[in-house]
């Protein structure tokens, strides 16, 4: 696993299934980087936003 933290560039997209007069924008995850940070397929997460606009993602421990 690599320490290197780079920045991401995502293009925002166009969110689907809502109202087509109203652009809802959508982000779509995906890659290597996710599994190295931990994450995989079927994991549930939690998706905050900060009051300066950043967003968090986090895993969600299973509750076993």
């Amino acid at each position: 696993m690599s320490n290197e933290r780079k920045p991401r560039e995502l293009t925002m997209l166009h969110a689907r299934g809502f109202d087509y007069r109203r652009r809802i924008p959508a982000v779509t995850l995906g890659g290597v980087w996710l599994k190295e940070c931990g994450f995989e397929p079927g994991d549930k997460v939690s998706v905050e936003r900060t009051d300066d606009g950043k967003i968090i993602l986090t895993k969600k421990e299973s509750a076993q």
